[in-house]
This record gives C-alpha cells, structure tokens and sequence, in this order.
C-alpha cells in the first residue's frame, strides 16, 4: 500500500526501509564478527543494510519516468560538493587537533588530494564515502538507464543478478572472496542489481500481495532470515574465509540467498500499513539518514571504549549510543543553514 505525506510523492514505507537500513548499517559497523557466535550472527543480520540502500534509491529513481541528463548532473555535482565539505571538516579538525592536542598531522598537496579523492575509494578518515562513489557513478548511467525500453531493462537486470551470482559461486569453489580484489566502489555489477531490483520491487510486491497474506509474508520472511544468516555464519567461517576472521557481510551481497533475502524482507516491509500518526515521524527521520550515515563511523571511533573488553551488552550499547549521538548530532545540524553543504545532495 502506498502512503504518501507532505503532499508529496514520497513512499512513507520506503523511506522507512532507509530509517531502517540506516540502523542496520550502524550495526554492521558495530558489532564484531568474531568475538562469539551470536555477534555473528547479528553482525550476518544486518547485512542487508547496504543492498537497501541501493534498492529505496532504485525504487525511487526509476519509477519516475524519463530522467533527462540534467537532473543527474545536479546529483552529481551535489556528491562532490558534498564530499569536498566533509573533507574540509575533517583537515580542519585534525589542523585544530594538531595545534591543541600537539597530534602529528602534515598537509601537502599530495595529501588533501588523498583526503578528498581517497574516500569514494574506501580510503581515509571518511572510507564511508565509497557508497557516494558508487552512487555518484549509478547517477552517471541514470539517464541511459530510465529511457531504457522495460524489456532491454528487465535482461539487463537479469544479467547483473547472473554476473554476480557467478562471483559467488567461484568464491565458493575457490574459498576465497574474489570480489576482495575490486574495491566495493566499483562492484558495479553487485550495485547496478540491487539498484534495478529496487525498480522492479513494485511489481513484485503486488504479485507477493495477490498470492500470500501479510501473516504468511511474515512468517516466510522470518524463516529466510533464521536460514541465511546462518548460512553466511556457516560459510563465511568455515568455507569462504579471510584468513582467521570470519567473512565480512558485504561478499555475501552477490549470493542468491542474500537476493532472496532482501526481496522478501523488502516488499514484508512495504506491505506495513504504517498509522497515521507516525507517518510524519518518519518523513522527517528519514531526512536524518543520509547524515547518520555519514557520521556514524567517526562516532563509532570515540566510543570505542565501549568493545575494548567486549561483552553482548557493551557491543549493544555501543551500538544503541551511536545511532542516538548520530541522529542527534544530524538533527542539529539540519537545524543550520550547514545541512545545504553537510547533509544535502
């Protein structure tokens, strides 16, 4: 069911998968993989967050009708106007915390070059930044891909969901990630699929709707759930490895299970009549999750007080603080004439 607040053509739902992927990313970033089985696990759940991400921009983008060259220039210019301040934030700081603090920091060309370019490659104090990468390059493609004929767009679709099934099933005979060897920026193949799967999640969910009820919706998808993370717990300790630690989630974005996965998790989610009252509580909250996004790494680092001796509850807590101090922090800064250079693309 469609709900749409503000008068505007926005999906109350979709923009609540982006509140809820966004807390899921936090998480992935928060929970260690290897200090137990159950850290593991939740670490292999919230592996979805990052495939969301993609497909809440696919369902957006390419259910609009044309879109000419333009509009993807302004987003184009807006990630790199975007990148460029939080890179200037950030050389500030440490220019600040080297003066006060006495910490060692030099700054040459060859550095801010690094800083600024370095973090659509995942390098840097701002690694987080490949995504914007990766988006700014789908931006790019945007308007080829929307003129596209639906026929054309539904086998090109199809062939990203091959490629990449491909990789997983050669990292599974090999026992190794052979996606490790492109950075995550440019595993276009695994983001171009979840970007198109997003656009097609429409149609998919009303063929979910026509043949199961919500209850069913949701029984299956918790069944899914329960069997994927603990096969990716299964196979990324015991057959796809990287050396001692278990397999980062993001090699398992390319497995027909994790497809599965996110499709039925996806369309469960939109399929919740959200009520009346919260639905303004969720427009705005998702307003926050492109800065929560942003910031939360660096938040994660000043806790990390938290998991120096980890237990369950630490690592939730550090988790649960973050998500808090990053929405926090977020909403203030949107309460600035800032957000137009911190938290707008």
């Amino acid at each position: 069911m469609k709900i749409f607040c503000n008068m505007s053509n926005r999906n109350v739902n979709v923009d609540m998968i982006r509140i809820v992927a966004c807390i899921a990313v936090v998480g992935l970033h928060a929970f260690p993989k290897d200090i137990s089985k159950t850290t593991g696990l939740i670490y292999y759940f919230f592996g979805f967050a990052v495939p969301f991400f993609f497909m809440s921009s696919g369902y957006f983008l390419l259910n609009r009708g044309k879109i000419g060259i333009q509009y993807s220039k302004k987003k184009c210019l807006g990630i790199i106007k975007l990148t460029i301040c939080w890179n200037t934030v950030i050389i500030i700081a440490k220019i600040l915390k080297h003066f006060i603090m006495k910490e060692k920091f030099q700054i040459s060309i060859w550095i801010l070059i690094k800083e600024y370019m370095g973090c659509f490659l995942q390098k840097g104090t701002l690694w987080q930044f490949w995504y914007l990468g990766a988006l700014l390059i789908l931006y790019l493609i945007l308007p080829f891909l929307s003129r596209m004929d639906r026929h054309i767009k539904r086998i090109f679709f199809i062939v990203m969901g091959i490629v990449s099934i491909v990789f997983e099933i050669n990292s599974l005979f090999l026992g190794k990630p052979l996606q490790k060897y492109v950075i995550q920026t440019f595993r276009l193949w695994t983001w171009l699929f979840y970007f198109m799967l997003g656009g097609e999640i429409i149609r998919i969910v009303q063929w979910f709707k026509k043949r199961i009820n919500i209850i069913l919706h949701f029984a299956i998808t918790v069944v899914v759930t329960i069997f994927v993370i603990e096969y990716q717990n299964y196979i990324g300790t015991n057959v796809i490895t990287e050396g001692i630690t278990k397999l980062h989630a993001e090699y398992f974005y390319d497995s027909f299970l994790e497809m599965l996965w996110t499709v039925v998790l996806f369309t469960l989610l939109l399929r919740i009549n959200i009520h009346y009252k919260i639905r303004n509580i969720i427009c705005n909250g998702a307003g926050l999750t492109l800065g929560v996004y942003i910031i939360h790494p660096l938040i994660l680092k000043s806790l990390d007080f938290f998991i120096k001796n980890p237990s369950l509850i630490r690592v939730i807590l550090y988790w649960i603080t973050t998500v808090v101090c990053t929405m926090l922090i977020t909403w203030l800064i949107n309460k600035t004439n800032l957000n137009k250079y911190l938290l707008k693309i």
